[in-house]
């Protein structure tokens, strides 16, 4: 839970809210809402303190927005697993991250510029299983 006074969770709080935010996907307020009663009814049985509905979306903000470290390079789960949801976030509202391939034109056989569907591109794509 969010004890008062500390800026820091646990792993099993951050697993908790990645399951509960993996669930319910949420694309607004009323989501990270959902995501919040689900959370604070996990927070009563393992007797935590309860914390506000901004605090939880602002943590896994903050895991996606974690940088890659420098050295091993090597991705810790919690945000491996916080990126892959807010992908299926973005899915789910139809946004996604351009490539510049998605610039480009691609020349046919007689020299015409044809240019992809980024989106039907996309859609070809599987994404990888949490774990």
């Amino acid at each position: 839970g969010c004890p008062q006074g500390s800026n820091n969770y646990m792993t099993s709080d951050i697993k908790t809210l990645l399951d509960m935010v993996h669930q319910e996907l949420p694309l607004g307020q009323r989501g990270w809402q959902a995501v919040h009663v689900k959370f604070c009814q996990w927070v009563k049985v393992n007797r935590w303190l309860e914390c506000k509905v901004s605090l939880l979306e602002t943590k896994f903000k903050q895991l996606v927005k974690t940088t890659k470290p420098t050295g091993d390079g090597v991705c810790p789960p919690e945000v491996t697993c916080a990126l892959h949801i807010d992908q299926l976030i973005n899915e789910c509202t139809g946004t996604h991250d351009l490539d510049d391939m998605d610039f480009n034109g691609i020349e046919d056989d007689d020299n015409h510029s044809i240019v992809s569907d980024p989106i039907q591109d996309e859609s070809d794509h599987t994404s990888p299983p949490i774990q």
